[in-house]
């Protein structure tokens, strides 16, 4: 068995596949987040083209770097949804329960649990809109929960 050097040309045809699948899960993430290529590339203190050679899987200099910085910009982003809509939570008057499924029907209580309102109109989206109108006329604040 001989270990024999390979060429830039070699090394970058033996790993395109790798680099091409990990390229477009990190596109495709970034676009589900509806984040913008220029917008990513600045919170991770590249170019924008480095970014869009990464996501085409094309060779890019530092991109074991770059991977990782992406994944952490995603888990930094995840965390503070996590701590916005937890605040969210707290300074709730009102948690309106919606059951998934279904007729999608709403329990609204306040915080301290107590029952308010239970709306089952059959129709979801209908359940929901009579659920906002009752919390913004009460003028209190309210956190859908599912």
């Amino acid at each position: 068995m001989t270990n024999a050097l390979l060429t830039r040309e070699q090394y970058v045809a033996k790993k395109a596949g790798e680099w091409a699948e990990k390229g477009a899960r990190f596109k495709e993430r970034r676009e589900t987040h509806r984040l913008t290529l220029t917008k990513v590339a600045e919170a991770l203190g590249i170019s924008p083209s480095t970014l869009r050679r990464f996501e085409l899987g094309q060779p890019v200099r530092s991109s074991n770097i770059i991977e990782k910085a992406y994944e952490m910009y995603f888990d930094l982003r995840v965390h503070a949804f996590m701590c916005a809509q937890d605040n969210a939570e707290l300074v709730a008057d009102y948690l309106v329960d919606q059951e998934i499924g279904g007729t999608g029907k709403i329990e609204i209580r306040k915080k301290e649990y107590t029952k308010v309102a239970e709306i089952d109109t059959g129709n979801p989206d209908l359940n929901v809109d009579i659920a906002i109108e009752l919390c913004e006329k009460s003028g209190g604040k309210y956190f859908f929960t599912y």
